[in-house]
């Protein structure tokens, strides 16, 4: 493949947006797409490479344009509905959001499905950190110098798996 290759500037403008370099990433993008202007990924990443900027207009600009080329990228609907939202046109936000439910198939059964199985990983890292704290209590009976910490991965656990529950229950709330 040559340089020349709109797949490769996408490409390239994709791994860019990944990096963080989004002005970078906006201008592989936009060469691909003078090259090729039948890109909905192009857009897609241009548009992304926006909304990481702040430039909300212009990140639907190119995301409405990436709509036209395949209307059915649940991302698609996600970002271009964080950048209503910050915009501050709540209507097309939920409509944008409503799609991208739609389009992964969640529904308001399988939202409170997400919570009951973020609920009960979270029960457990809970569970885990506990039982060190019992067992830091029994050993400081026996002998007070004894210490056992509580290892750092199981609380980070538990505050991803209770992230997890709150975005969970969010989520659910705002499912129509």
């Amino acid at each position: 493949m040559a340089p020349d290759d709109p797949w490769v500037q996408t490409w390239l403008a994709g791994a860019l947006l990944d990096k963080g370099d989004h002005d970078d990433a906006i201008d592989v993008s936009t060469k691909s797409l003078k090259l090729d202007a039948k890109q909905a990924f192009a857009y897609f990443i241009r548009g992304t490479a926006f909304l990481r900027k702040f430039e909300y207009a212009k990140a639907i600009n190119d995301l409405n344009e990436s709509e036209k080329l395949h209307p059915n990228d649940p991302m698609l609907h996600d970002n271009r509905g964080l950048a209503y939202q910050k915009l501050g046109d709540i209507n097309k936000a939920n409509a944008d959001f409503a799609r991208r439910d739609q389009l992964r198939g969640n529904t308001k059964h399988e939202a409170l499905e997400r919570v009951n199985q973020a609920e009960k990983q979270y029960k457990d890292a809970y569970a885990q950190v506990e039982f060190y704290d019992k067992q830091n209590d029994f050993l400081r009976k026996l002998r007070p110098p004894q210490f056992v910490p509580v290892p750092p991965v199981l609380l980070q656990r538990r505050a991803v798996a209770w992230n997890a529950l709150q975005e969970a229950i969010r989520m659910h709330k705002h499912m129509p």
